[in-house]
């Protein structure tokens, strides 16, 4: 995964935004378009690893990253149900 380009969320926002989407004909995240994110939310351990990042963003004492993790808790989970497995 250290070969993916940097994620933006913007990225996400003008991919998925519009009249375009970045899918696949089963409805599921484009892999080649979002490879890490795919596989994130069609993994068996989602809610497993959705509790770990939960609990990652309480640990954590640097106010910018909580943040970015607490929104990511509860993005992923939307997606999940949209396009995941």
């Amino acid at each position: 995964m250290t070969d993916e380009p940097e994620f933006r969320i913007g990225d996400v926002q003008s991919a998925l935004g519009g009249a375009r989407r970045r899918t696949s004909a089963a409805g599921a995240l484009d892999a080649t378009v979002f490879p890490t994110l795919a596989a994130f939310v069609e993994a068996a351990g989602f809610r497993d690893r959705l509790d770990a990042l939960a609990g990652k963003s309480r640990e954590t004492a640097v106010p910018e990253v909580q943040a970015a993790l607490q929104v990511a808790v509860r993005l992923l989970p939307v997606l999940q149900n949209r396009y995941g497995g």
